[in-house]
């Protein structure tokens, strides 16, 4: 499941390649910047987003700067510094569980929301395909082309095992005729005995 999550963003990566990747190891340290689109807002939050899972708070960031609140699983690894209009946020003793794409996410209350940053990360892993722009995104199309060939894969092999399986029954519903027996195979073999007609002794 781990490997197929990073081929996933990956593949998702190669697609948007807006999106600025970062990859690190375990342990590592990673800065991301967070600059606000415009002016006024509230306030700002880094939130984790993973497949099929709620958003994450990594820190929220209020307008006035003087108390940071981190989520509950980034306490004591959250350090900012800067303004609210632009600032980093730096993540300390990342773990595999760090992966996954970041959005720098201005609010004004009560209800608006604004993105203006985006980051992928990975850690420890290799380094997948990036593709930034004005660079050659073969390795994308590779990545393209396995997804397209486990796709084709995972279509056709439930028909063969479909086919396969009516086969079988078809095959078994077959009535295969028994053995003859003695007695039939002497019928089968033996000649039919011809009447003869009936002589002269046979009137008397």
């Amino acid at each position: 499941m781990n490997l197929l999550g990073w081929f996933a963003m990956s593949l998702c990566l190669c697609v948007n390649a807006e999106t600025n990747a970062v990859w690190r190891d375990s342990g590592d340290n990673v800065t991301l910047g967070c600059s606000s689109c415009d002016k006024g807002y509230d306030g700002m939050y880094l939130y984790l987003y993973r497949e099929h899972k709620p958003r994450i708070q990594v820190v929220y960031y209020p307008e006035s700067g003087d108390k940071t609140t981190p989520g509950d699983a980034f306490i004591e690894r959250i350090q900012t510094k800067g303004s609210l209009s632009k600032h980093t946020v730096t993540i300390s003793t990342l773990s595999v569980n760090d992966s996954g794409f970041y959005k720098c996410v201005y609010v004004t209350f009560p209800s608006g929301e604004t993105s203006c940053s985006h980051y992928t990360l990975f850690v420890s892993g290799v380094a997948p395909c990036p593709c930034p722009l004005g660079y050659d995104k073969s390795p994308c199309r590779v990545f393209i082309i396995i997804a397209a060939f486990t796709a084709c894969m995972l279509v056709t092999i439930p028909f063969i095992l479909l086919v396969v399986s009516r086969v079988r029954r078809w095959s078994s519903s077959r009535r295969v005729p028994g053995p003859l027996s003695n007695d039939n195979m002497y019928q089968v073999m033996s000649p039919a005995r011809e009447e003869l007609p009936p002589g002269p002794c046979a009137s008397a």
